[in-house]
């Protein structure tokens, strides 16, 4: 973190990069917005190495003003596309549930989640990068960004696979179909 009156161009150069944990910011900030109007209080997602666990998960409780999505260690192991991947299922878990996020007492664990609750998420995940790699792509963005459509569903397959949580084929045919 910058420190005051800190060399400027120093202060520039340690806020500038990007730390992984921050893609997707703008997808995560139009969700805190819509969020905050539905429940009419401020709500954040906040997003955390997870430390010592082998899981990523999102966890959200109505008693709070925030949902924390942990990241697991491995995550830091994997290349920029799984990487987005990864959160973007998350990510999904909270798009599948925005109908009950303002409903007293709810509350829920990615880890728990039903079995169409996972299948939304992956699919979610799919086309969010998808969708995102096509605008980078269009406005001549950031390589690192930009994933085709077979390596993106190839990268899907592979984590859905280490999972084992959903059918990686279905997810597959429902991905091309559409």
């Amino acid at each position: 973190m910058p420190h005051t009156h800190q060399d400027p161009k120093i202060t520039a150069k340690n806020v500038a990069w990007v730390d992984r944990s921050s893609y997707l910011a703008h997808t995560i900030r139009i969700l805190e917005y819509s969020v905050s109007k539905v429940r009419r209080k401020p709500f954040v997602i906040i997003v955390r190495k997870n430390l010592g666990n082998s899981k990523t998960r999102a966890d959200f409780n109505d008693r709070k003003n925030y949902c924390d999505i942990f990241l697991a260690d491995t995550v830091e192991y994997m290349d920029n596309k799984k990487f987005r991947l990864v959160l973007a299922h998350e990510l999904g878990h909270l798009f599948y549930n925005f109908d009950n996020l303002n409903k007293t007492g709810f509350s829920f664990d990615s880890e728990d989640a039903p079995l169409e609750e996972e299948l939304y998420a992956w699919i979610f995940a799919y086309w969010l990068i998808f969708e995102k790699s096509e605008m980078f792509k269009s406005r001549g963005g950031d390589k690192d960004s930009i994933f085709e459509g077979d390596e993106l569903k190839q990268a899907l397959l592979t984590l859905i696979r280490e999972s084992g949580v959903v059918d990686a084929d279905y997810i597959c045919k429902h991905v091309a179909n559409q």
